[in-house]
């Protein structure tokens, strides 16, 4: 719920309750780490991976999710290094 807080207050962004805001733990050079995922659109079979470029992060997607997620399971991830993922 945290995240939902920070998205309206900053970006003014509206998070809708039917998307998972969660972190992935990985192992990257034998230290824990996680990615940070938008899950959303979990009553489609198709899946939808949203990546972001160099310098971005997740949230450029979340304005598309809603509509997204009318025909496709979407996974929206923040690369390693960016975003809310793991600085290593």
């Amino acid at each position: 719920m945290f995240e939902y807080k920070i998205y309206k207050k900053y970006a003014n962004l509206q998070i809708p309750e039917d998307i998972q805001i969660y972190d992935v733990p990985i192992t990257f050079r034998d230290n824990e780490e996680y990615i940070h995922t938008t899950e959303s659109g979990f009553q489609n079979k198709k899946i939808l991976v949203l990546i972001h470029g160099y310098g971005w992060n997740g949230v450029c997607f979340y304005k598309m999710l809603p509509q997204l997620s009318k025909n496709f399971h979407i996974y929206c991830i923040d690369l390693l290094g960016l975003g809310l993922s793991s600085h290593p």
